[in-house]
């Protein structure tokens, strides 16, 4: 079986066969290419170390506003809403986040759900997804707690 390193190989072989055939003044000599030197890699350069601001030297209130401009992330804005929604219930997360049916539970659930509804803008099926519920539980929430703020 015959193996070849390379096209240009190949090709010469095959065309060494078509001269014995047509006889000898149709060989042809095919020159392999030289394989370019081994290239000698440089170690790759140190990584690049970022170093930020002492943030001791500025006021709280612009760390703080920094926080709420640039870290507020879409899941962080749903953990605020539950944590929140938890205090003002005095209930644990764990608690909003579960199946239970106790109906300040409930309650504090919807109250999330809605907030999530309108603060972030959410869809149904990312707010059942959040609270790992169905989306058309998500909707009846927000209905129901709608309903609640109308009265």
């Amino acid at each position: 079986m015959l193996q070849f390193t390379d096209a240009m190989e190949m090709k010469a072989h095959y065309a060494n066969i078509k001269a014995k055939f047509r006889g000898p003044r149709a060989i042809t000599y095919v020159t392999m290419p030289t394989p370019p030197p081994p290239q000698v890699e440089e170690p790759p350069p140190p990584p690049r170390v970022f170093v930020g601001p002492d943030m001791s030297k500025f006021p709280q209130d612009v760390i703080d506003q920094f926080n709420k401009t640039f870290t507020n992330s879409t899941k962080s804005r749903m953990r605020r809403i539950v944590v929140d929604t938890s205090d003002k219930y005095s209930v644990s997360i764990e608690d909003i986040m579960s199946s239970s049916r106790n109906r300040t539970l409930v309650l504090a659930r919807q109250e999330a759900m809605y907030r999530a509804r309108i603060e972030v803008g959410k869809s149904f099926p990312e707010i059942g997804r959040y609270f790992n519920k169905d989306y058309s539980t998500v909707a009846h929430s927000i209905k129901a707690h709608t309903k609640r703020m109308m009265k």
